[in-house]
Formats: structure tokens, sequence, C-alpha cells
């Protein structure tokens, strides 16, 4: 196994490589689509996000709420063992559990101002689950590896992330398409590799 290390190392990097601008297609795409939203529900979606940004930097960070969700995705994951240990990571779980208690609540009280609270504290979670994710993966991550390991490792989580996080506002909102944020990524990614390759091989 220890030969095969080295090879391993070289195909994470390239993948890690490759995944940088999907990661930047899907983050476009996502981005866009919010655009289509009202400018109130917007500044409650990027309110969430820059209460939680200046929460983590400025006064504490919530790790051991973070942890606590982290022991709730296990559980919940323990029934399909090959997923047991990336699950915490996968799934940002508050925002799964704020998505259920919104849509449950809309379907008894309709109240616009509900889906402003969801955008929130959707945006909130979310935000938590990356920015710890991707602090813990870093301080996990050791040695001359760590950078590939880190690049590789959190790319994946971060596309998965955002993928489910679209699917979640798709299905709360009829202004967000998910379908639209898939096509637009693959899209911009389809149109780098092109223009990547026609560069090289053209």
């Amino acid at each position: 196994m220890a030969k095969l290390d080295p090879l391993l190392n070289i195909v994470k990097c390239m993948f890690g490589l490759f995944l940088i601008p999907v990661v930047y297609a899907i983050t476009h795409a996502l981005v866009a689509e919010l655009s289509g939203l009202s400018n109130t529900n917007l500044s409650y979606f990027y309110g969430g996000v820059i209460c939680y940004l200046i929460l983590h930097l400025f006064i504490f960070k919530p790790t051991k709420v973070y942890d606590k969700g982290k022991e709730i995705s296990q559980e919940g994951s323990k029934a399909f063992s090959s997923f047991f240990e990336v699950a915490p990571h996968i799934f940002p779980i508050f925002s799964i559990i704020v998505f259920v208690i919104y849509f449950l609540t809309s379907l008894f009280y309709n109240n616009p101002n509900l889906l402003n609270y969801f955008l929130l504290l959707f945006s909130f979670s979310a935000t938590l689950h990356l920015v710890l994710t991707a602090e813990e993966m870093r301080n996990v991550e050791d040695g001359k590896n760590a950078i590939i390991n880190y690049l590789f490792s959190f790319s994946l989580i971060y596309l998965l992330n955002f993928f489910l996080i679209a699917l979640l506002l798709s299905l709360v909102m009829k202004e967000f398409a998910f379908l639209d944020v898939a096509k637009d990524t693959f899209s911009i990614i389809k149109t780098f590799y092109s223009a990547v390759f026609g560069q090289l091989f053209g």
C-alpha cells in the first residue's frame, strides 16, 4: 500500500485541482439563482451568512453546537455504515432541521415573514456548518500531503453541501429552481474546460 501512496496523492491532487473550477461554478450558479429572489428575501438570506461570520470571527466559535450536530448526523446514519463517518460533514444537520420545521409550519401557518425567518436561520446554520467543517478538516490534516488531502476532501464536501442547499431552497420557493442551478453549474464547467482543452490541444 505504501508504494501506492505517491500515485494516490497525485490522483487526489489532480482531482482537487479539477474541482476548483467546479466549486466556483456551483457558487456562481447558486448566487445567480438567489438574485432572482426579492430584495427582502435576499437581505434575510445574506444577513444570516453575515451574522454567523461576525459571530465566528469576533465573538466566539460555536464548536459545541457543531459537535452536537455531528453527533445527531452520526446517529441518523448508523443504518448506512458506509456513510457513518462522512455524514456529519456532508449533511448540514441544523439547516435540514430548520427546513423541516419551516416546511411543516408553513402548512398550517401562512405568514410572509415566516419565509424570511427561515432564510435567515437556514443560511446562518449552513454557513456555520461549512465554516466549522473547513476549520476542522484543516486542523486534522497534517504532514506533507495535508494541502492535497484538504483540497480534495473539502472541495467534495463543499459541492455536496451546495447542491443540497440548492435542492432544499427549491422545495420551498417557487422563485428558486434547483435544475437551473445544476444547468448553470454544468454550463460554466463545460465552457471553462472547453477553453482549457482548446488551448492545450487546439
